[in-house]
């Protein structure tokens, strides 16, 4: 049975300013794979574009499925597909000790990056869908 979720991720930014909103449909387990050296040339969104960003410091949070929040640090991130890799490691370590993030219903291949927000003050906003549930994390 496939049920797809979708949630927002991290803490409500609704009185600042989104300065990028983009729709994305990646693995979080596919970009996590992706080297370091090759996230600006691998990392493309479903229109073919890469996104350029003010290099500075990002904060990513990530809350889903976890049963708590999770902070995590881009620091001079220049695209937005950075962002993302960040975001998947940060999910790849989360993993390596589901007990202590109370991991809820999914395993990581389940997970699909399905947007992002950035912020003025460098605060990201995932939107993170779920293709299936997974009973045993």
């Amino acid at each position: 049975m496939k049920i797809a979720f979708k949630r927002m991720c991290g803490k409500s930014f609704l009185k600042e300013n989104c300065i990028h909103k983009i729709e994305l449909n990646c693995a979080v387990s596919d970009i996590s794979e992706i080297p370091e050296k090759d996230i600006i040339s691998d990392i493309c969104f479903p229109n073919g574009k890469q996104y350029f960003i003010t290099p500075m410091k990002y904060t990513i949070y990530i809350d889903y499925p976890l049963g708590c929040t999770v902070a995590t640090e881009a620091h001079f991130a220049k695209c937005v597909g950075e962002l993302l890799w960040h975001a998947a490691k940060a999910y790849t370590e989360i993993y390596d000790d589901p007990e202590k993030y109370k991991i809820w219903g999914h395993h990581i291949t389940d997970l699909y990056f399905e947007g992002i927000n950035i912020y003025e003050s460098g605060n990201v906003e995932l939107i993170i869908g779920s293709k299936e549930v997974t009973k045993n994390v």
